[in-house]
């Protein structure tokens, strides 16, 4: 058993810079996953961010809660549920490819378009956190479009690294320092 579960506890003077993702890059095929809990509902705060403008791929806080706005270049898709609230957990999956965006949360179909996002190319690096207070968790990038099945799977169990394949950035934040 895990007395403790550790995870990323950010405030809202600080980000992580969790590196150059190469891998993404004009990418069409692609799954975010992580777990988030806003201490506060801070509007505009970013969950994460890479590049600007015409490069940007980031996922914020919306006007209110509830409410997130996903930020791909020109793109932009609104992420809405009752399940997305300051003090709670909530389990986001964004899931793309070439004429769908599908979006999890807990486990839950929230969004299903038919088209699809693609993630500009950026020489920036991914940060985690801006102006966000609360916790980040197992946030995991794929190169690929992971199957319900496989969200589901996510959603109930930790993933083995060295098993999963197109897994390209992978945080867990088990530890304690």
């Amino acid at each position: 058993a895990q007395v403790d579960n550790y995870s990323l506890r950010m405030d809202t003077n600080g980000s992580l810079n969790a590196g150059y993702v190469s891998e993404i890059n004009e990418s069409d095929k692609f799954t975010v996953q992580f777990w988030m809990h806003p201490d506060v509902w801070t509007p505009n705060a970013a969950v994460f961010t890479r590049g600007n403008a015409d490069q940007l791929f980031e996922l914020r806080l919306g006007s209110e809660s509830g409410r997130l706005k996903l930020f791909a270049g020109a793109q932009s898709v609104d992420i809405v549920s009752v399940n997305i609230a300051a003090a709670k957990w909530a389990h986001i999956s964004i899931v793309s490819q070439p004429g769908s965006l599908k979006v999890y949360v807990n486990n839950t179909l929230t969004i299903n378009t038919n088209t699809g996002v693609i993630i500009p190319s950026s020489g920036s690096n991914l940060f985690l956190g801006n102006n966000f207070k609360g916790r980040i968790d197992e946030f995991r990038i794929w190169n690929v479009a992971r199957t319900a099945q496989q969200i589901a799977d996510n959603f109930k169990i930790a993933i083995n690294p060295a098993t999963e394949i197109n897994l390209v950035s992978y945080y867990n934040f088990n530890q304690g320092t």
